[in-house]
């Protein structure tokens, strides 16, 4: 049996428990049959619910009967690597396909938001890969982005629903792993989406000077490229 289908049983079981289910593992006079499948259900199950519950904090705090919905998504998605943190990397696809009926209608934008959280923290480790060019400007490799109707740094920080309102967030890590998200107009915006093309901040410059008049971009630059660099956004190699 591989470890996905394993894990797929018990998940099942979990769902489904019944007498019959201590059949399904070994007894004897050291450990009973229900003591054992608990400790299999808490070793294989619990620390799932709980990443899936850090991962999706602020989502799931906008959905009733969240105890539920984790078990029959763990039941259709039951993890198949050793890696904890990826247990929850279907949860919206699986929200999708069973037709979920959010009461929320930023929610799955949402939950988008805090799953790009959990690339953001993994990509964070991307940073012992980037070359080390001598003074140069770069961009921070965990540093995403995500177009919304919905205010959805402002929703994740307070975990209160909030009126339509366009936003571009930035999604980044820092030095400390600490995932932060934030939104800025329109303007400052692009050139943020700019910088993350290039990845370079002379190259960025050079690239947005072709739409962006010279005074304009450094206005939004000076307002805010310390700013960037405090927040660890723009990383400086020396």
């Amino acid at each position: 049996m591989s470890l996905k289908e394993l894990q797929g049983k018990i998940f099942e079981i979990v769902r489904y428990q019944s007498e019959d289910d201590c059949k399904l593992v070994i007894d004897d006079k050291k450990i009973g049959s229900k003591t054992r499948l608990n400790t299999y259900i808490n070793s294989s199950y619990i620390k799932a619910k709980e990443c899936i519950e850090d991962d999706y904090e602020a989502s799931l705090s906008f959905i009733e009967n969240k105890d539920q919905l984790i078990k029959d998504y763990l039941a259709q998605y039951p993890p198949d690597t050793h890696f904890i943190n990826e247990c929850g990397q279907n949860f919206l696809k699986y929200l999708i396909e069973t037709n979920y009926q959010a009461k929320q209608p930023f929610l799955l934008d949402l939950i988008k938001l805090e799953w790009l959280r959990v690339e953001s923290f993994y990509d964070f480790y991307n940073y012992k890969h980037v070359v080390k060019n001598t003074h140069q400007v770069l961009v921070n490799p965990s540093l995403k982005t995500i177009e919304s109707h919905w205010p959805l740094d402002i929703i994740w920080t307070n975990k209160t629903p909030h009126d339509l309102k366009k936003s571009l967030v930035f999604i980044w890590t820092t030095e400390d792993r600490i995932v932060d998200c934030q939104s800025w107009d329109e303007e400052v915006g692009i050139v943020l989406m700019e910088l993350i093309e290039k990845k370079s901040l002379d190259l960025a410059v050079e690239a947005l000077l072709s739409n962006i008049t010279s005074s304009k971009l450094t206005k939004i630059l000076e307002a805010h490229l310390s700013e960037w660099i405090n927040k660890g956004i723009l990383l400086i190699k020396e």
